[in-house]
């Protein structure tokens, strides 16, 4: 089993959100960022939890979290049966970088799994290209 966290950004310096953003840590002590589990299984899977799970599409082609298995598992040539969960801790559409934290844990947790067969400047240029389906441009969030 494979767990990768990856915590809010703050890329977003121009608008404000993410200085602010960054300034800020739950009093309870969360994270303040998204949690992505790969685990090997016999076909794909993806489970939501966590505080903003309710605001995730209902159709899992239309999570971003699919959607990067499905982009790795294409970049390899093959499909890599796993289970994948999704621990959504992030406010979406918040400009904190929600939709970044979730592609940026879901392609290292399933680099991790897989035996790291991309190197960085390749696992970055998917999440740039990843994340220009949410925000309608490849950036680096």
């Amino acid at each position: 089993m494979v767990k990768v966290y990856a915590p809010a950004s703050s890329a977003n310096m121009s608008v404000g959100f993410d200085v602010l953003g960054a300034a800020v840590t739950p009093v309870d002590g969360a994270l303040l960022g998204d949690v992505v589990t790969v685990e090997a299984a016999e076909t794909f899977s993806l489970n939501n939890l966590g505080r903003f799970a309710d605001k995730l599409p209902s159709e899992p082609r239309e999570n971003i979290v699919y959607q990067c298995w499905e982009r790795f598992c294409q970049e390899l040539g093959k499909q890599i049966p796993v289970a994948m969960t999704l621990e959504k801790n992030m406010p979406i559409g918040s400009g904190l970088g929600s939709s970044a934290c979730s592609v940026v844990a879901a392609l290292m947790a399933m680099n991790e799994h897989s035996g790291k067969p991309l190197n960085d400047p390749r696992l970055l240029a998917l999440m740039g290209e990843l994340e220009g389906r949410i925000s309608g441009s490849i950036h680096y969030d």
